[in-house]
This record gives C-alpha cells, sequence and structure tokens, in this order.
C-alpha cells in the first residue's frame, strides 16, 4: 500500500488512511470520496479534525501543498464531515 504524508501533522500514512484534496480551476477544493477523482494535484490529509481544522486555519499550507493561491478554505471542515468519518 502507498504511504503518503499528512500536510497538516506531517505523518506518513498508508493511503487509506488519508483523504485526498484536490485543487480545482475554479479555485474550488475536492475532497475525495464523492465522485471519481478529478485531475489535478492533490494533497493528502489524515481523516481527523484537528489536521482539518488546522488547513482551515492555515490556508497557504494547502495552497502550498497544491501549488495554488487564493484556494477557498473557509468550510473544509464542513465538507470533509460530509464526505468522510473524522477522527
Amino acid at each position: 500500500m502507498p504511504v503518503r504524508s499528512c500536510v497538516a501533522c506531517r505523518k506518513r500514512r498508508e493511503t487509506r488512511e488519508l483523504m485526498l484534496f484536490v485543487a480545482l480551476p475554479d479555485g474550488k477544493i475536492w475532497i475525495s470520496g464523492s465522485t471519481p477523482r478529478p485531475d489535478g494535484r492533490g494533497a493528502s490529509c489524515c481523516k481527523s479534525e484537528t489536521c482539518v481544522k488546522k488547513l482551515e486555519g492555515q490556508p497557504a499550507r494547502l495552497c502550498r501543498a497544491l501549488r495554488q493561491s487564493g484556494l477557498r478554505t473557509s468550510n473544509l471542515l464542513d465538507m470533509a464531515r460530509a464526505q468522510h468519518d473524522l477522527d
């Protein structure tokens, strides 16, 4: 199983233990779990509220990982809760 690092806490985990964020061309963020993965650069994050809140509070961290600027992260936690059971 492939191993990736969480962009929030930097812990290494197997991909099945992480959720994936992909930056869309319109500035929105796609979160794994609902529809097929769109094309684009992805960033992995633990399935925990702590890590998602860290990304919501520090949007530059996710923007840097996705190599995008000006991403809207204000409702990231709500979107993640809708797709995954967070710890």
